[in-house]
């Protein structure tokens, strides 16, 4: 075997961040389209066209959200089955709003009804933000923990309860989540859409930008210093299997910049952020919104490896117990199933990377609409 064990976990930590950036760049991009659909869309034809926009890609585009938790059943088991228990209302309603989006693409169109077509688009617009609040949650509990802790049979209890869900960093992280989809779709609008549409997605790009630029710092800030930090004071042997309760954690008061502050090269990261979100700004402003999608593709892979550098190796925090919280060290499934999981990602993340640009490259260009369009 090529590498020992601490290495795998190690590469399936950044394997994960890949995917997770993917799903971002391709489905994010959708989700941002779908929330712009009122906004950029001001008559049925308007909308029409921006659901034509993604209409061929975006179904292509959920293999991410498969991938992730296919693996996550795969590569850190105890981490899904503690996340889908604990979240699960959370996850129903996220798959009910994406249950949403097949029809509200598909059949919108079908017919020639404005209440119909517009019952479809107000679906899609709730839909997006529903995903949006969904991943904002999701983030801001990587930084607060949940309320769990595991059983003498290691079996995940969780303490909480749905409405509790909702807390002052969940709704800064769902700003921060909503502008930068929306500032993703608003440049893929901005290049498929012509005329007056082009023209009003060019300048949501600088709203939303700015927006999520605002919203960024503030909630960096918030979390850098406000939010106390886990920190690990004992750990088993990193190249061996162990229970996720066999380590020892205690609080940091210092907040989530602990990683930064001991390793000052991480700063590049949030620094990526802000840079790539300013110049894509600006090539929208220029007319060039194809390079600003691509320049800011790399300013969502920095906000991805900024959060998971922040929290590393912790995966998900135990607010009970902290000795409980899951890290990358214990969270993993045995060394051969890391090992020959790596060889199926070897042979098949090509494959998908290598379709999805063959798709986007043969839908390239302006939206038009016609007979058997969406």
């Amino acid at each position: 075997m090529m590498f020992d064990y601490i290495t795998l976990k190690i590469i399936w930590w950044l394997i994960f961040g890949v995917i997770v950036v993917a799903f971002f760049v391709t489905a994010g991009m959708d989700i941002g389209v779908n929330f712009l659909l009122p906004i950029v869309g001001k008559s049925d034809y308007d909308r029409r066209l921006i659901i034509n926009s993604t209409g061929p890609t975006w179904e292509g585009n959920q293999v991410w959200l498969i991938l992730f938790v296919a693996g996550l059943l795969a590569i850190w088991p105890t981490l899904y089955a503690t996340l889908l228990y604990s979240m699960y209302f959370l996850c129903l309603i996220l798959v009910f709003t994406l249950i949403l989006r097949p029809p509200g693409i598909d059949y919108r169109n079908k017919i020639n009804s404005h209440t119909w077509r517009i019952t479809w688009d107000i679906c899609l617009f709730i839909g997006a933000i529903a995903v949006a609040l969904a991943i904002a949650i999701l983030v801001a509990y990587l930084f607060t923990g949940l309320p769990y802790y595991f059983d003498n049979d290691m079996r995940p209890i969780y303490q909480g309860s749905f409405y509790k869900l909702i807390s002052p960093l969940s709704l800064l992280c769902f700003i921060v989540v909503l502008s930068w989809l929306s500032l993703h779709g608003a440049l893929f609008l901005q290049y498929k859409l012509q005329d007056i549409p082009a023209q009003r997605s060019k300048k949501v790009v600088q709203i939303a930008g700015w927006t999520f630029l605002a919203a960024f710092i503030v909630t960096g800030v918030y979390v850098g210093f406000w939010i106390p930090a886990y920190k690990i004071d004992f750990i088993p042997e990193l190249n061996s299997e162990f229970l996720p309760t066999a380590k020892i954690v205690s609080l940091l008061e210092t907040g989530w910049c602990y990683n930064f502050t001991q390793n000052y090269w991480l700063w590049i990261l949030p620094v990526l952020v802000l840079l790539a979100t300013r110049v894509a700004m600006r090539l929208s402003k220029f007319g060039k919104p194809v390079t600003a999608l691509f320049v800011n593709a790399i300013g969502m892979l920095a906000l991805v490896f900024t959060v998971a550098a922040a929290i590393f190796p912790f995966l998900l925090l135990s607010q009970v117990n902290l000795n409980h919280s899951l890290t990358i060290w214990d969270a993993a499934a045995s060394k051969n199933t890391l090992w020959y999981s790596l060889l199926a990602v070897v042979v098949l993340l090509p494959i998908v990377l290598l379709y999805t640009t063959w798709v986007y490259r043969v839908m390239r260009g302006k939206v038009k609409i016609y007979r058997d369009s969406y």
